[in-house]
């Protein structure tokens, strides 16, 4: 009989604006699939920007029933149609504005939906272990915000202290989109006036590589005989091939446009996941899922092809990438069932290596105490050792 893994599971979501929709629908199809919520599938979640979002209402906790989420994947998919519109409003002269002022939207409508989900939750109420990136403007250094189930927080910062609903604003505030602002953590419950300022914006400056730093976590946190399954959902940044001409055609403000998909950011994320992407595979081969795709800009007037820009609301575009993603899910569905019957059995599997613990030690304690017998012996009438008694 083929014996049970352990499987340490972790699942990390990309960041792209409204194209957070993509991943929502991808998740939905996977808790439908196994009739699991996500917060009991995946040991630890990690997202960047509209990642974090997503990953952190899947591990929002139920009021009446703590144990539980309160949101599934497809009460985000809702949540995205409902708050996209309001969050990135259409305008005329979009270049303009962002060229007179500090950003191109009012962060009220996001950071407004975000309290709505989250409420006053702390990283340290979530339902799994949690990583958010953000990145440090006043010292110009990568953080993780991070919450570990199970274990005492010993950061110096003290991001269990921290707003949920302000580690997801930090890793969203993307540079022209949302205005940068601070953000406070309480490294020492007992000071509760002691209190640290953060200068954060938006993780994915250097969150293409948080597949790896999401499984060296895991190989920390994961029992010494678990198999760690890394599953990537990725939000199909835009397909550009050029030519050094059509490169430099675009100019300053083409490199960064919407319109083009933000090739000169594409490019900077883009390089880092495909690179991360192909050491994890030297790592642990078929262990890693990736679900992904490629938005063609040149396809735009496609009546199936979204928009690449990561904040394109209209209705239409928001239809687009919910087809998308079912092209994803169609193009993959193989391997999502394969995913799917690995995360339905990893609570088995865990119990039944539980019930091995037990058997082996009782088995370990049956023959300590033949042991104990044994060395005890007998006494004969003449004073000599008599025979031996096992049981």
């Amino acid at each position: 009989m083929e014996k049970k893994k352990r499987i340490f599971t972790v699942l990390s979501i990309d960041g792209g604006g409204v194209r957070g929709i993509i991943p929502a629908r991808i998740l939905q199809e996977i808790e439908e699939r196994t009739g699991k919520p996500v917060a009991e599938l995946f040991d630890m979640v990690g997202g960047t920007s509209t990642g974090a979002i997503i990953g952190g209402c899947l591990l929002v906790p139920d009021e009446k029933n703590p144990s539980q989420p309160r949101f599934s994947a497809k009460d985000v998919l809702s949540f995205y149609n409902r708050l996209a519109g309001k969050v990135f409003p259409e305008m005329r002269f979009k270049s303009l504005r962002k060229l007179s002022s500090g950003a191109l939207y009012d962060p009220k409508p996001l950071e407004d939906g975000l309290k709505e989900k989250f409420g006053d939750l702390k990283m340290k109420d979530v339902l799994a272990s949690l990583l958010i990136p953000a990145s440090d403007i006043k010292n110009f250094k990568p953080v993780w915000i991070t919450h570990i189930k199970g274990q005492k927080d010993n950061s110096k910062e003290g991001w269990d202290s921290m707003l949920l609903r302000d580690a997801v604003r930090a890793t969203t505030s993307a540079p022209t989109f949302f205005p940068a602002r601070y953000f406070e953590t309480t490294p020492n419950e007992e000071t509760p006036n002691i209190r640290h300022r953060h200068a954060l914006i938006d993780g994915g400056f250097f969150g293409g590589n948080a597949m790896q730093h999401l499984f060296l976590q895991a190989k920390k946190l994961a029992p010494p005989d678990a198999e760690i399954i890394v599953v990537h959902i990725g939000t199909s940044s835009a397909e550009n091939s050029l030519s050094p001409e059509e490169f430099n055609a675009f100019g300053p403000l083409g490199l960064v446009s919407n319109a083009n998909g933000s090739i000169l950011m594409s490019l900077v994320i883009k390089m880092s996941l495909r690179d991360t992407e192909n050491d994890m595979r030297d790592q642990i081969g078929d262990r890693l899922f990736s679900f992904d795709d490629k938005i063609n800009p040149k396809e735009n007037n496609s009546s199936d092809s979204p928009s690449a820009s990561m904040d394109d609301a209209r209705e239409e575009n928001m239809q687009r990438l919910v087809k998308h993603a079912e092209k994803i899910i169609r193009d993959n569905n193989s391997e999502i069932d394969r995913l799917c019957s690995i995360l339905k059995n990893r609570e088995f599997a865990e119990e039944k290596h539980l019930e091995s613990q037990a058997a082996l030690q009782k088995l370990t304690d049956m023959m300590a105490a033949a042991s104990t017998v044994k060395g005890s012996g007998c006494e004969n009438r003449s004073g000599g050792r008599g025979g031996l008694v096992v049981p």
